[in-house]
């Protein structure tokens, strides 16, 4: 009689130990899932700081650009050669300028999207962790019984 209930403790023990393992693991892929979304939204903000490098460099082409502009400015027989290069300038720049504002606020969208997504996504694995938690805990508490009940 001795050696069944060890037998029963044995068998018990091993279903504990093979429930806590899986729980373990679901756990495990939790976590990953949250370094994956971490890294998600790093890459949002790496975007978001090339696309203000991006505006930085155009705005400094810009002053280059109206700095040369100002250098020929003082010589009348280039007044149309100006004109001409102060149209082109209002439209490269102006589009140029229009482009990275809408890339810019594209990202911002996206970035908004994904946290939002990310909150939905978190709120979902902590309710479905708790509940495989508490349906474990049933299993384990189960067995136990089963086994006693032998």
């Amino acid at each position: 009689m001795a050696t069944n209930k060890g037998k029963q403790a044995e068998t018990h023990n091993g279903g504990g130990v093979w429930w806590d393992g899986w729980l373990n693991s679901v756990q495990t892929m939790e976590g990953l899932q949250q370094e994956m979304e971490n890294q998600s939204l790093h890459m949002f903000d790496h975007q978001k700081t090339l696309l203000q490098s991006s505006r930085k460099a155009l705005s400094n082409l810009e002053k280059a650009s109206s700095t040369v502009a100002e250098v020929v400015q003082p010589y009348s027989e280039l007044d149309k050669m100006k004109d001409i290069h102060d149209q082109v300038q209002a439209f490269s720049w102006n589009s140029g300028h229009a482009l990275l504002d809408l890339f810019a606020q594209s990202q911002q969208q996206m970035t908004d999207t994904m946290q939002e997504t990310l909150v939905l996504q978190q709120k979902g694995r902590t309710e479905a962790l708790k509940t495989l938690e508490t349906i474990t805990a049933q299993i384990k508490d189960f067995q136990k019984g089963l086994l006693v009940a032998q």
